[in-house]
């Protein structure tokens, strides 16, 4: 209340080479998320407020410049790479996307599941570490406590590096050994148990897009473009989706497409 809203401003040019004699685009107004805590240091009738930081580790493996857990989407490839070659975070499509992976990744770990350790990639341009392509969406849990407790023996649950898993409603997983690629979909009412399943398929894969493959005449989706590679599934990879409500258990061992 003392502060109105109210954080101070100032002007951020967007210049288009070193020189810094033209703009890129027109320049404008910005308040820096950074000023935020200032403004909460600020005294108030004589007492001045608390204010925490949160401080996270290092990462072990990777060589991006991109933290898995502060990844903004904000740059094309073209300005990315330029910044990643100064030693920058990119802040590009490719750049968050592998952050997801990482911190999926690396979560799965601190529970004790087996993850393949990460690959050298290179994307548009910029060098990256490249995880196991794990999505878990929203229905599979949105904390760590949940997304844990999905786990009912972490340390029987390998997934090889270059495999993708994604998990999409209630599901919990005693035993899994996975490489390749593997969604599991469960719907509204439905509880699926991975008591104990086997999967091996050629999997899916991430492709680099040369420069010449990436010209504006292509007819490669913009969401690659975006991003410097193809997506290639070099198999339909294993499909279990579950719609009729009740409990479901599964156990599976297959190297072919359900």
């Amino acid at each position: 209340e003392f502060s109105k809203g109210i954080v101070s401003e100032f002007v951020n040019p967007k210049y288009t080479d070193e020189t810094r004699t033209a703009f890129k685009k027109p320049t404008r107004l910005e308040c820096m998320m950074q000023d935020y805590p200032l403004i909460l240091k600020q005294q108030k009738q004589g007492k001045s407020l608390n204010i925490g930081v949160t401080v996270f580790e290092d990462q072990k493996y990777e060589t991006t410049l991109t933290h898995r857990l502060y990844a903004p989407c904000k740059n094309n490839l073209v300005d990315a790479a330029k910044k990643a070659e100064k030693g920058v975070p990119d802040a590009s499509a490719v750049s968050t996307e592998l952050a997801i992976y990482a911190l999926n990744s690396c979560l799965l770990r601190s529970f004790g599941v087996q993850i393949g350790d990460p690959v050298q990639c290179e994307y548009g341009g910029i060098k990256q570490t490249e995880w196991a392509h794990i999505v878990l969406k929203p229905s599979f849990g949105t904390t760590v406590s949940t997304i844990r407790s999905r786990f009912l023996n972490p340390s029987l649950v390998s997934i090889t590096s270059g495999s993708t898993l994604v998990l999409d409603g209630d599901i919990r997983i005693t035993k899994l050994s996975l490489d390749g690629a593997l969604v599991v979909k469960a719907a509204k009412g439905c509880t699926v148990y991975l008591d104990d399943v086997t999967i091996e398929n050629e999997g899916w894969s991430f492709t680099p897009l040369s420069s010449e493959g990436a010209g504006e005449n292509c007819d490669i989706e913009e969401r690659y473009l975006i991003r410097g590679y193809t997506l290639e599934k070099k198999s339909e990879g294993h499909l279990l989706e579950f719609k009729t409500e009740g409990i479901h258990r599964v156990v599976h061992n297959s190297k072919s497409p359900m």
